[in-house]
């Protein structure tokens, strides 16, 4: 199992907004951006176990999006401190082979918080398709 293994799922389970894989965003790149036709942005990050790096992925995320996620494999999730999420704002999804369940529901930034930030990623998106790098990015 590697992370690349969940992205099915997660894009079924956002399947009403498009969706950008590996956007680039200052020196990193955030794993899923999810749009929707009012502006709504949505960062998800994934990793298969370490909750901690995702959490702290997630939460980098804040700046830039009206919600993020932090996805992990849910045969790791027992361990999980739920109330870290709770209190960072940020929600976590269980990935399964079939279906992504949302166990706690991130804090809605509103979008004059991060309208500089939107500008940013759109910026990155249009870079990305303009060079063909975003040619995969659908509406699910």
């Amino acid at each position: 199992m590697i992370e690349k293994d969940m992205d099915k799922t997660i894009t079924e389970h956002f399947k009403e907004y498009l969706s950008y894989p590996e956007v680039p965003i200052d020196d990193r790149r955030i794993d899923w951006i999810f749009l929707n036709e009012v502006s709504e942005i949505i960062a998800v990050e994934l990793k298969i176990r370490n909750w901690k790096n995702v959490l702290r992925q997630a939460m980098s995320n804040r700046f830039c999006s009206n919600k993020s996620y932090a996805a992990i494999w849910y045969e790791y999730a027992k361990n999980i401190k739920l109330d870290w999420f709770e209190k960072s704002g940020i929600g976590l999804l269980l990935v399964f082979e079939d279906r992504v369940e949302e166990i706690i529901e991130p804090k809605s930034y509103l979008m004059d918080e991060i309208t500089e930030s939107m500008k940013i990623i759109r910026s990155n998106i249009e870079d990305k398709s303009d060079s063909g790098v975003c040619d995969n990015a659908k509406k699910n």
